[in-house]
């Protein structure tokens, strides 16, 4: 299974997980992948001279390796590890499921030594009680509460009787510790993370959790939780129970969170591989670019002088609106590529963000710091019905560290956007800046007016001054959100 970049190269690696037959069989193993066609040989030896990576050794039971997303925000994939059938906490099979942080290094790692508080090389979750299988079914989430860290899905399974079963599926937040997690404290509501509550009573062993990507639009990302063999039983009593006949289900949940202000996200990436753990991941990793609130593929170059080596790109998402007159989300990145040339970027906001912008002229600009100078990207393409920006980033033009964000005003190289309403650019809304307008309506502009900055009516702009324009910016004088007649 492909689980992302584990070992920071820039290159997505795989999982190897399968039944053990033997203590020599105890392992999953995690490849480190290469470009090019080449055998691997997986041996009790591994990693050997067909191929690097790690090893983790398991319990003599059944154990499965799924890709986590950047659990802990290091910027490295981690890998979710899965044993139902295990028994830890006095409650016989009540599940563990092992996160595994992401590494460089081939040490071999053992899951017994994550279940020990506060391991390095990860953390365990614990199920909630005897039989609950914890991780009967497992799934990266994405980032689901929006802090910068990718979140688990995890599915329990339990057996109250005779082919009769009760399953619930556990958001658990991804964070940057080794401290192990008990389900039952989300159960109480006091954990990390939030508990969803099986349909009830039903036939047969089946459950499936998956992320979902943001299907409301709402910026963070929904799961989804299926039963194909669902059939619950709407009553229970001395005579047996009735079946009211549903023959499966699916059910979509959006996320319940208020993301935070803003969250910092990292990965690595090389020439021509994206970081494919994302910025603020929203689902699916399959896809190109991936469904990530900012997304960026480079042309060519790496670290510093060092071409063979993969950057790290750190990307801070802020949610609110950080310059005049631009969309209400904006974006830091920060990156040690040099000699990248140009770079494709994607950026995604949602509508609450994009409120009183026109966004079918949206423009991503950039600039070293919040105060500008303000440059507009090499090329801009708005999409508006995808709510994405695609748009080419020119290496010469860029700092190792900028600020992006979206605006629908058209501002030359190096101009910095004005406030709102604040025509003479004084720094301040004054009778004043409705006399320069009205006069810009008239036809004589005083010379340095920012028309831009008056066009207030309707929001967004129309290109033009009018008496609306005028109006409007005396209301912001006094204090009162206009309203354009």
């Amino acid at each position: 299974m492909g689980v992302g970049d584990v070992n920071g190269d820039g290159i997505p690696d795989v999982v190897l997980s399968h039944t053990p037959r033997t203590d020599d069989d105890r392992y999953v193993r995690v490849v480190f992948t290469e470009p090019g066609n080449r055998r691997v040989s997986i041996t009790p030896d591994f990693p050997n001279e067909t191929a690097d990576g790690f090893a983790v050794a398991g319990p003599n039971l059944e154990t499965t390796a799924f890709a986590a997303g950047d659990v802990n925000g290091d910027g490295l994939a981690d890998i979710v590890v899965v044993v139902p059938e295990a028994s830890a906490l006095k409650r016989a099979e009540a599940g563990q499921v092992f996160v595994v942080f992401g590494k460089p290094d081939q040490e071999p790692l053992d899951l017994d030594d994550i279940a020990l508080d506060a391991h390095t090389g990860g953390f365990v979750i614990h199920g909630p009680f005897e039989g609950a299988r914890a991780g009967y079914a497992v799934a990266g989430a994405g980032d689901v509460n929006g802090d910068g860290f990718a979140d688990i899905l995890v599915g329990t399974n339990t057996a109250i009787g005779s082919n009769t079963f009760v399953s619930d599926a556990y958001i658990v937040f991804g964070k940057p510790d080794g401290v192990a997690i008990d389900l039952v404290d989300i159960r109480n509501g006091s954990g990390p993370g939030i508990m969803l509550q099986g349909p009830g009573i039903y036939h047969s062993q089946s459950l499936a959790v998956s992320g979902a990507g943001d299907v409301n639009g709402d910026g963070l990302p929904d799961v989804i939780i299926g039963m194909p063999s669902l059939r619950t039983f709407s009553f229970c009593g001395g005579q047996g129970c009735v079946d009211d006949g549903r023959p499966g289900a699916a059910y979509v949940v959006f996320s319940p969170f208020t993301a935070p202000a803003q969250a910092t996200y990292r990965a690595f990436s090389r020439a021509g591989f994206a970081p494919r753990t994302g910025v603020g991941i929203l689902g699916d990793q399959t896809l190109t670019p991936p469904d990530a609130r900012m997304w960026i593929g480079f042309d060519a170059g790496g670290a510093g002088e060092e071409a063979d080596r993969a950057s790290l790109e750190t990307v801070t998402l802020f949610r609110t609106q950080q310059v005049p007159r631009t969309a209400g989300v904006a974006w830091h990145l920060e990156t040690d590529r040099a000699g990248w040339g140009t770079a494709e970027v994607h950026l995604k906001y949602v509508d609450s963000e994009a409120i009183g912008l026109n966004e079918a002229n949206l423009t991503l600009y950039h600039a070293p710091s919040l105060d500008g100078p303000w440059t507009p990207a090499a090329t801009s393409l708005a999409m508006p019905e995808r709510n994405r920006i695609v748009a080419t980033l020119d290496e010469s033009a860029f700092g190792a560290s900028d600020w992006l964000v979206l605006s629908d005003h058209a501002y030359g190289p190096g101009d910095t956007p004005a406030a709102p309403a604040d025509v003479n650019v004084d720094g301040a809304v004054t009778p004043l800046d409705a006399q320069w307008a009205f006069e810009c309506f008239l036809g004589a502009c005083p010379p340095g007016a920012d028309l831009s900055a008056g066009d207030l009516c309707p929001p967004g702009g129309d290109g033009a001054i009018t008496p609306s324009d005028v109006q409007a910016i005396f209301l912001h004088w006094l204090g009162v959100t206009p309203a354009c007649e």
